[in-house]
């Protein structure tokens, strides 16, 4: 005679219990709307020796949480010695590997183990404007020096002059030396411009 799990497949083994306490389990599962599906055991069957049968209770994948929670709830004592499951002397071989191959696969609240999150790979780094770094300031020529060299010069003589209330020729003469020192500069502008004019443009 075979099992309730080879007709169906959805079924799978609770726990063992005697005739009568199989019995009170299967109305408390009735009660609050669980299936439990029970089937003789004979342990001792296949060896020929005379053995105590136990009815073991099938019930769905899907309601093994709840059908535990109600032996558990019927049965304290199951619950306080672990002994809430398939007696494994019961079971003949096949049926044997078949149910620690099942339990390995599941928790003790029925559902399967999530598997270990994988790794995302890390995002590729932003890409950033990265200004180029400013050419070195060139050294001021000799030429730029002296006209504002004369520049300064000329705004002394005057004010001296002017402080001293001495002759006009140190007015006259600051005033000279700073229009020689500002024609100098703007002229060294200009040559600079006229140098410019020559780019070719910006590299792309």
């Amino acid at each position: 005679m075979g099992t309730p799990d080879e007709d169906r497949p959805d079924l799978i083994p609770l726990i063992d219990l005697e005739l009568d306490e199989a019995d009170e389990v299967m109305d408390a599962m009735s009660n609050v709307g669980l299936e439990a599906v029970p089937h003789r055991v004979d342990p001792g069957a296949d060896e020929g020796r005379i053995t105590r049968a136990v009815i073991r209770l099938y019930v769905p994948r899907a309601q093994l949480r709840d059908a535990r929670s109600v032996v558990r709830g019927v049965l304290p004592e199951y619950a306080e010695s672990g002994a809430d499951a398939v007696r494994p002397e019961t079971l003949p071989h096949s049926e044997e590997q078949q149910w620690a191959d099942i339990v390995s696969g599941l928790r003790s609240d029925g559902f399967t183990e999530p598997s270990a999150p994988r790794l995302l790979p890390p995002d590729p780094p932003e890409e950033h404007f990265q200004a180029p770094e400013p050419e070195p300031m060139s050294r001021p020529s000799n030429a730029a020096l002296l006209s504002w060299l004369g520049i300064v010069a000329g705004v002394l003589l005057v004010v001296v002059g002017m402080l001293t209330s001495g002759t006009g020729l140190i007015v006259l003469l600051g005033i000279g030396v700073f229009i020689g020192g500002f024609v100098g500069l703007v002229s060294r502008a200009g040559q600079h411009r006229d140098d410019d004019d020559y780019d070719d443009g910006a590299v792309v």
